[in-house]
């Protein structure tokens, strides 16, 4: 498992994390921290089965709570490439953006 790393050295998915942080969402950041770490040992199948992946065509979407982390697997390297978060609007949420840590 490995973070993306913009050429810029900025990385979107730990900028993500780290600003979940920030707002003093600690059980938050931690589910984030468990999706990924059953990710890397249950592999994206099983995270399926049980809800907490999506595949959307080559991107993959990990999904605790309302939180969503794209990431894709990279086949020659074997391993899981975290890419970008963010914040899901509330089911029926009207107007406004929803806030999000990187916003």
């Amino acid at each position: 498992m490995i973070a993306h790393v913009r050429p810029s050295g900025s990385c979107p998915f730990r900028e993500y994390v780290k600003g979940v942080l920030a707002t003093c969402r600690i059980a938050e950041a931690a589910k984030i921290q468990a999706a990924v770490r059953k990710l890397v040992e249950s592999g994206s199948a099983t995270l399926v089965q049980i809800g907490l992946a999506e595949k959307m065509n080559n991107i993959w979407q990990l999904r605790p709570g309302r939180h969503r982390a794209f990431y894709l697997f990279d086949a020659q390297r074997q391993l899981y490439v975290l890419l970008n978060g963010y914040l899901k609007r509330r089911a029926g949420h009207q107007g406004g953006r929803c806030a999000t840590p990187n916003a």
